[in-house]
């Protein structure tokens, strides 16, 4: 395996230990030429031995994307719940007025009726 310098992967990692691991050019007939970050004394028993393929890096960058993407999509739906929901209680405060003010018309209407009913018997 050997040492490569490409411009795709051009930041520094750590591995759990913090150090930095290396990324590496894979030479074996399994994987030909896949890149990988691994810990620099692999063979050597210390640390802890940390390995990860590039692959799964730009794996896991896709996936913060679409994260991010869905957080938007829900931060906007819950805008537009927030508003319906505004809605619905003015809606709902709306009809309690109308009804009151229907029970007021008939109260009224029906008083006047008794009113002039009474008024024009007495006449």
């Amino acid at each position: 395996m050997r040492s490569s310098s490409s411009s795709s992967h051009p930041r520094r990692m750590l591995c759990k230990c913090g150090e930095e691991v290396l990324l590496l050019t894979s030479t074996t007939v399994a994987n030909p030429g896949k890149t990988f970050w691994r810990f620099p004394r692999w063979n050597s028993g210390a640390g802890c031995n940390f390995f990860r393929w590039c692959e799964e890096e730009v794996q896991n960058a896709g996936n913060h994307e679409v994260q991010k993407r869905y957080e938007l999509e829900i931060a906007d739906l819950e805008l537009k719940v927030s508003k319906l929901k505004r809605k619905l209680h003015e809606e709902r405060v709306f009809r309690r007025l109308i009804t009151v003010v229907l029970i007021v018309s008939w109260a009224m209407i029906i008083g006047l009726c008794i009113f002039f009913s009474v008024n024009c018997v007495r006449a």
